[in-house]
């Protein structure tokens, strides 16, 4: 049998986790990193600060949506880095468009440099509903 949690334990195991994104001190905010299947970087994107609003409901959704960046690199955007204001890996995910299932939703994957990147949608959800 999986293990099954009640929603409060659910959000408290959220909120551990992306507060661990408003750590550190070398950056004013923790960033996303968008980048191809290969590990290259094509564009950082501020996360707010605080990075994530409160759990609820076993869901925790990303602060200050949309957020906008200049794309640095072009390429297909395909997973992404969600890091600490320190540059410490904190989460890591698939990026895609709408409907695609991925992670995180942008707007396009075909990423143009000089061009702009949208993170529309942003959030997590904790196993094991009860």
């Amino acid at each position: 049998m999986a293990l099954k949690y009640a929603v409060d334990a659910r959000n408290d195991l959220l909120d551990g986790l992306v507060d661990n994104l408003d750590e550190g001190a070398t950056n004013a905010n923790a960033q996303m990193w968008i980048q191809t299947a290969g590990g290259s970087t094509l564009a950082t994107l501020d996360l707010a600060n605080p990075a994530f609003a409160a759990a609820s409901g076993g869901i925790v959704a990303a602060s200050g949506l949309p957020i906008t960046a200049t794309v640095a690199t072009s390429g297909t955007a395909a997973k992404f880095v969600a890091v600490d204001r320190d540059e410490d890996t904190v989460i890591t995910g698939s990026v895609g468009v709408a409907g695609s299932g991925a992670d995180a939703i942008i707007e396009d994957t075909s990423l143009s440099a000089g061009g702009f990147v949208r993170l529309t949608s942003f959030s997590l959800t904790a196993p094991g509903a009860l």
